[in-house]
């Protein structure tokens, strides 16, 4: 088949075969981020998902009324937190992916 046949209605066999090409050299993280099947396993994924567990621990372990290390926690967890109010005990996967805004509460046993 000649090229302009596989070309049809702006479609092309070959940028398809490109696309995969690109999507077979993708993270797990990345293919994770963007939506796409991944490997939840992988080792960089379960690296960064036990740091989380860790961050969520020492949060959940430390006093409501310690409001300075609290916020600390959730800074190195979540990144941004504004004013954000995040009661324990509180459970994610990573972290990272989450963006709370202003006025953001979470009641007692949210996991994400």
């Amino acid at each position: 088949i000649s090229l302009q046949k596989r070309k049809m209605n702006g479609f092309s066999f070959s940028k398809m075969a490109e696309e995969r090409s690109i999507k077979k050299n993708k993270t797990e993280k990345e293919k994770m981020m963007a939506g796409e099947l991944y490997q939840a396993f992988d080792s960089e994924l379960l690296k960064e998902r036990n740091q989380a567990k860790q961050l969520c621990f020492e949060f959940n372990q430390t006093s409501p009324l310690d409001l300075d290390k609290r916020m600390d926690l959730l800074e190195k967890l979540l990144g941004g937190v504004n004013d954000a109010i995040i009661e324990s005990p509180f459970n994610v996967d990573y972290g990272y992916n989450l963006k709370v805004g202003k006025n953001f509460y979470a009641n007692h046993g949210c996991t994400i």
